[in-house]
C-alpha cells in the first residue's frame, strides 16, 4: 500500500492500494500529485495528497503494458505540465507527458528508450536538461533533453570496489542556480555515492553505520533528500534490520554536507 506520515515519523495515513514500489511528487496547480508504480496492476497511479489530514485519493490508474513496473520520477521542466518517466525490469524506460484536467491526470506516451538491463532508479533534472538512470549492473545514465533528439549518455560505470553492482535508488539535492548534488543507492556494498550536479563527478562514498541504539543500513533500494532548511535531511530506506520489519532510517544532510567539506 501506501503510507503518509509527518515530519516526527508518526503514520497519519495508509492504504493497501497495491504493490506500490516507487513513488514521487508534483506540486501541481490543484496541489500536490503523488505518482506510483503499482505492481499489483503493471500501472501508473496517480493520487492527490491533501494537505489538511495527509489522506491520499487515487485519482488515475494508468495501464503501462510493463510485465514489471519499478523506477518513476516526474521531470518538471513544466510545473503547469510535466513529463513522468517509468522504469521496468528489462532496462525499458517509458516517458510520457502530464496533465490535470480538473482533478484527473490524463497521461499520453511520447517516447520509449531502451538500456542493456533492469533500471529502477530515475531522477529528474530540468536546470541541465536531464533525466539520470540507474541501470543495476551497469552504471550511472542520463538521457540528454538538450539535443533535439535525446541520447543516451554513461555517467559513471560499475566496479568491483566502488559503485559495485547493483545501483538503486536516486535523489537529486538542489541547492540552487544549478549547484547540488545527485544521491545514488550502492546496494552492491551497502554504501551511497554523492554526484556532483554540474560535472557529473563522484564526489564521496559514505555508509551509515550505528549510532547508540540505531542500527546501521543495509540493502537500501529507495531514498529521498530534502534540502529545505526546516527539514534538511537525508531519508534512506532500510532492508535488513535483525530479524524485525523493514524501515527508513533519517540523516542530517548538514552533516554530509560537512563532511563533503573535509
Amino acid at each position: 500500500g501506501l503510507e503518509t506520515y509527518d515530519d516526527a515519523g508518526q503514520r497519519v495515513f495508509d492504504a493497501p492500494f497495491g504493490r506500490i514500489n516507487n513513488v514521487d511528487l508534483w506540486h501541481s496547480p490543484v496541489g500536490p500529485i503523488i505518482v506510483g508504480t503499482n505492481r499489483s496492476f503493471n500501472s501508473l497511479d496517480f493520487y492527490k495528497l491533501n494537505i489538511s489530514d495527509g489522506s491520499l485519493e487515487l485519482i488515475n490508474r494508468h495501464e503501462t503494458g510493463l510485465n514489471d513496473v519499478y523506477g518513476v520520477s516526474f521531470y518538471l521542466k513544466s510545473m503547469t505540465y510535466p513529463e513522468v518517466f517509468l522504469s521496468d525490469k528489462k532496462g525499458r524506460v517509458k516517458r510520457y507527458a502530464v496533465e490535470m484536467i480538473g482533478d484527473f491526470v490524463n497521461v499520453k506516451l511520447l517516447d520509449v528508450f531502451k538500456f542493456g538491463s533492469t533500471v529502477e532508479g530515475i531522477e529528474g533534472d530540468p536546470y541541465y536538461n536531464r533525466v539520470y538512470v540507474a541501470e543495476e549492473d551497469k552504471g550511472l545514465w542520463y538521457i540528454d533533453f538538450a539535443e533535439e533528439k535525446p541520447k543516451r549518455k554513461k555517467v559513471l560505470k560499475t566496479d568491483k570496489h566502488t559503485l559495485v553492482a547493483d545501483l538503486e535508488g536516486l535523489a537529486l539535492a538542489d541547492l540552487g542556480n544549478g549547484k547540488g548534488f545527485l544521491i545514488l543507492s550502492v546496494q552492491g556494498n551497502n554504501s551511497y555515492a554523492v554526484i556532483d550536479r554540474k560535472n557529473l563527478t563522484l564526489k564521496a562514498i559514505f555508509k551509515i553505520n550505528s549510532n547508540n541504539n540505531i542500527d546501521s543500513t543495509e540493502e537500501t533500494d529507495g531514498l529521498e533528500v530534502s534540502t529545505h532548511p526546516r527539514f534538511p535531511v537525508l531519508i534512506v530506506q532500510d532492508g535488513i534490520n535483525s530479524g524485525k520489519t523493514q524501515n527508513f532510517k533519517l540523516v542530517n544532510w548538514n552533516d554530509i554536507i560537512e563532511g563533503l567539506k573535509k
